[in-house]
């Protein structure tokens, strides 16, 4: 018996921004292995979400959109041995942020307050300033 195959799961052409998440959308590229000494990969397959009950058989590269935050994926080898099921989470964010200036007046202070529905906004995303300098 030879052992199961490993499946790499490798994200290209999306620029990546900070904490894993991608700007863009990025394309999924699975790599199956099965050793040199294995008895070849027979099949690789690859689900969205945990939506689909049934694994989906890969055939290349595909685009992960703005709803499919995980991939899970396996292999199977010729001897009938399946790997475990491996799942990578791909974040993504293709929106800027909003920044929304709010004066309360009759005070001479504004405030910008930014946020960012997907990825969120480091902390300190709201600024006080005076309009007289103070």
């Amino acid at each position: 018996m030879t052992a199961s195959p490993t499946t790499t799961a490798l994200t290209e052409l999306a620029a990546e921004g900070t904490n894993r998440w991608h700007l863009g959308v990025p394309w999924i590229v699975l790599v199956p292995s099965d050793g040199h000494d294995g008895s070849g990969v027979l099949q690789t397959t690859y689900r969205m979400d945990s939506s689909a009950p049934t694994p989906a058989a890969y055939h290349g590269p595909f685009a992960v959109t703005p709803l499919d935050h995980q991939v899970c994926f396996a292999s199977s080898d010729r001897a009938g041995n399946p790997e475990v099921e491996k799942c990578l989470a791909v974040d993504i964010d293709s929106a800027a942020p909003v920044a929304t200036i709010v004066n309360a007046a009759p005070s001479p202070s504004v405030s910008v307050v930014s946020s960012d529905d997907a990825s969120g906004v480091p902390s300190g995303g709201t600024s006080s300033r005076s309009m007289w300098g103070r």
